[in-house]
């Protein structure tokens, strides 16, 4: 078997980023600038042992360094990833900034590591990669790969930035919303909807937006490198490295909230209008002795079962992985207005279930299942509790995709324990968007 591993995508593909904060799958999307050198060079060893040579799959010059550890290591899988990316950092920045060319590119591949709010990396890989640029020898220029490099690190600390603020706005709409039976439901919808009207990037985020625009303008003269559908990029699609495209996409739940706040206004009766916008306050919030999971959320998914580590199974070809889908029209540029836990889910393929498992329950109480199916593959499944108790037979995915809710026997959680079990009956595999537990009263 001659293998064609794909060293090129990020979401939607062979191997996927693992779990990836949804802000980086969201406004990075698939051909972002990747450097993976360690990621790469475990997927290669790992597999290389049952296959005769490669020929990688790649869609552009993003992957550069990917190419590079590929290569490199099919000549001798035991040479140490750090020194490759040393002799990378030597040939294209200079032996004078070989080790910290090689530092920078580490870096970067850090920095998708964890929640991104809680990565402190991303403004120091920043500053490296700014003090290279500052260092590189001038008459060499334009060196591409520095520009390239560069633009990835601002745009991070540009993601980054704007997370923060448009996570808190949410947090503070949630707030105002949670007021409406003190304020009423109009009032607390006007303060939320005030709240999330203010699109104003921060100060810092203007600046990285800018340099970013800068050095796109830059690469597509160097190399025409297509960071757009608009000219004059002319990418094919949202999807191609479009990175300029997805700078003002939403990273909260502003549009779908409006779609639901028109619904609620024309609702004949404050009561309901009421409820409806506690609903939305508490979304994530079901109460004590209740669990919500959004199963695309690497920091909200406590209770999916990996059958297997990244490390063993990079590829989720026995095991759950996470999903992304895009939250703009490819090539349109049309933004979804779906809520963004919907747009991300945990997923299995080749028939591999998809499993979640609850400890601690109150062995007297009594369960329902509130479950969201969104996804691409529009898969049919079926759920079945602890092995025996079918909670529901072969289900298609709703349209348009809406919660649905199911009662769970007594007798599944009597132990204190619940084990769900997703089996896929048709489509190319599990998938799954949120699942809340609610204790009945």
């Amino acid at each position: 078997v001659r293998r064609y591993p794909d060293i090129t995508h990020l979401v939607r593909c062979q191997y996927p980023v693992d779990d990836w904060d949804p802000a980086f799958a969201h406004l990075l999307n698939r051909e972002a600038i990747c450097p993976r050198p360690r990621a790469i060079a475990h997927i290669h060893n790992l597999y290389a042992p049952h296959a005769s040579g490669f020929g990688t799959y790649s869609d552009g010059v993003h992957d550069d360094l990917n190419k590079f550890v590929w290569s490199a290591l099919g000549w001798n899988p035991e040479e140490p990833i750090e020194r490759i990316v040393q002799a990378y950092a030597d040939l294209f920045f200079g032996d004078a900034q070989a080790e910290a060319g090689a530092a920078a590119l580490f870096a970067l591949e850090e920095n998708w590591v964890g929640p991104i709010l809680d990565n402190h990396r991303i403004s120091q890989t920043l500053e490296q990669w700014k003090a290279l640029w500052n260092a590189r020898d001038t008459a060499q220029d334009p060196n591409w790969r520095l520009q390239m490099y560069l633009m990835r690190a601002y745009y991070d600390a540009y993601v980054q930035e704007k997370a923060q603020k448009e996570r808190a706005q949410e947090a503070t709409a949630n707030e105002e919303l949670a007021r409406a039976t003190e304020v009423g439901p109009k009032a607390a919808i006007a303060a939320a909807r005030a709240t999330l009207a203010d699109t104003t990037l921060s100060p810092k985020a203007q600046e990285y937006r800018k340099e970013i625009e800068g050095l796109a303008a830059a690469l597509l003269k160097s190399i025409g490198f297509q960071f757009s559908i608009k000219p004059p990029y002319r990418a094919r699609n949202a999807e191609r490295g479009a990175l300029l495209d997805t700078l003002d996409q939403p990273l909260n739940n502003r549009l779908w909230l409006e779609t639901q706040f028109v619904a609620i206004l024309e609702l004949p009766s404050e009561a309901e209008q009421e409820a409806r916008v506690l609903q939305l306050a508490t979304w994530e919030q079901p109460g004590e002795g209740s669990f919500y999971d959004d199963l695309g959320n690497l920091t909200k998914q406590p209770h999916v079962v990996r059958q297997k580590t990244w490390a063993e199974d990079p590829g989720g070809v026995g095991s759950a992985m996470v999903e992304f889908q895009m939250a703009m029209k490819s090539d349109t540029l049309e933004l979804s207005t779906q809520r963004l836990s919907w747009l991300d889910q945990a997923k299995t393929l080749y028939g591999t279930p998809l499993l979640m498992r609850y400890e601690g329950l109150d062995p007297s109480a009594t369960y329902r299942l509130r479950v969201t199916y969104a996804g691409r593959y529009n898969a049919t499944m079926t759920l079945t509790a602890d092995g025996t108790h079918q909670i529901h037979g072969p289900l298609p995915q709703p349209n348009p995709v809406a919660p649905q809710e199911f009662e769970i026997p007594a007798a599944a959680t009597a132990d204190g324990v619940l084990d769900l079990s997703w089996e896929l009956v048709k489509g190319r595999g599990c998938q799954l968007a949120e699942v809340w537990l609610l204790k009945k009263e």
